[in-house]
């Protein structure tokens, strides 16, 4: 089994989802049983839930499907030969869990599909099938980055007015990687927008198109790895190539707070007295196990130099502390409270962690 999703829980979390090449298995998040059974047409590349919780979005080579909690026997398909004659790469919701987003081969359009079917709207060349699309946290603004001669372009789209395009302007990056919408559920949402890992240049915009603030390093000389709002988007934390998470303030036109620097090896004295949960197989089962006094050497120059940098900064619900996987160190995350600017735990998986997500309201 395996979650081919970034976010396989439902969006009040009492459930999440698995594939099993053409079934979805969904999961009591408590009892860890299977309460439902989802079969596709075709193996199931990726799926993702609806924002309300209630509906999943199988993507499929030759197409995508859609299943229901609420009426298990109720099921949506369509074909890739009915969403034109490009092809289709990519599938995503729209925040109301009423329309989806399909993606054609080589990036041509976008078409925007009701769950009856019909084909509503089309939207122009997309940079990217995977990233550069972003929606506000209320649903009401989509930003779409695309590439016009040579040129990165920011769209922004009213999803609650019939897709109707509000601004599009000329962005001041590059060769742009992303655009994301912050976590305020409000409608003066703000957007990032970073460049490629050859530049270090981020551009904090407006949902009108007006640049707010822009953070530019070139003496750092690769790029940005990864950003991630706060649950509050008071506060921004960027992990560089080389093993540097920053912490900025938003509400303060991007004033670097504090530098949290990832300790090159573990050891008691370096924790200081934090626990290590290091995953070890039983006999019979997985489970963690607590240690105080526990050394591990992880020296970063020992190991691939092909992977560096910080992939992964995830918040707490409450902005207090962040994960961290150092790609180097992959089976490896990082605890940092934010406040203290300190080590605050570390989890030692046996195998690479591709996703970490917090508890909705508890320091999990």
């Amino acid at each position: 089994s395996k979650s081919t999703s970034s976010h396989p829980f439902s969006s009040s979390h009492p459930y999440f989802a698995i594939i099993q090449n053409n079934l979805l298995l969904i999961h009591d998040s408590q009892t860890l049983s299977i309460i439902r059974t989802y079969q596709c047409l075709e193996t199931i590349s990726q799926f993702e839930w609806s924002k309300n919780g209630k509906l999943l979005l199988c993507f499929l080579s030759k197409g995508f499907q859609i299943f229901s909690l609420e009426h298990p026997d109720w099921s949506f398909y369509l074909p890739e030969d009915e969403i034109g004659p490009i092809g289709l790469i990519n599938a995503r919701w729209v925040p109301n869990s009423l329309q989806v987003l399909a993606i054609s081969d080589l990036q041509m359009e976008i078409n925007i599909w009701s769950l009856k079917g019909q084909n509503i709207y089309s939207l122009p060349t997309p940079k990217f099938a995977d990233r550069g699309l972003s929606f506000s946290s209320n649903g009401s603004f989509m930003v779409l980055l695309s590439r016009k001669e040579g040129k990165d372009v920011l769209s922004i789209y009213s999803c609650v007015r019939d897709w109707a395009l509000i601004t599009s302007f000329d962005a001041q990056t590059k060769d742009a990687y992303d655009v994301i919408f912050s976590c305020n559920n409000n409608s003066n949402s703000d957007f990032i927008l970073w460049d490629s890992p050859l530049v270090y240049s981020l551009f904090v915009y407006s949902v009108d198109g007006k640049c707010l603030y822009k953070i530019l390093r070139p003496e750092e000389g690769l790029g940005i790895k990864s950003v991630s709002w706060s649950p509050t988007s008071t506060h921004l934390a960027i992990g560089d190539h080389d093993s540097k998470a920053y912490v900025l303030s938003h509400i303060m036109s991007g004033k670097f707070m504090t530098t949290l620097r990832m300790p090159t090896s573990l050891s008691t004295s370096v924790l200081s007295g934090s626990q290590i949960c290091q995953n070890v197989f039983g006999e019979k089962e997985n489970r963690y196990v607590h240690v105080e006094n526990f050394t591990v050497q992880t020296r970063l120059e020992e190991l691939d130099p092909n992977k560096r940098g910080i992939g992964m900064i995830v918040w707490n619900h409450d902005g207090t502390m962040i994960a961290v996987r150092i790609d180097r160190l992959e089976n490896i995350l990082w605890i940092l409270d934010v406040l203290q600017n300190k080590l605050h735990a570390v989890l030692i998986q046996l195998q690479p962690i591709i996703v970490a997500k917090w508890h909705p309201t508890k320091n999990q």
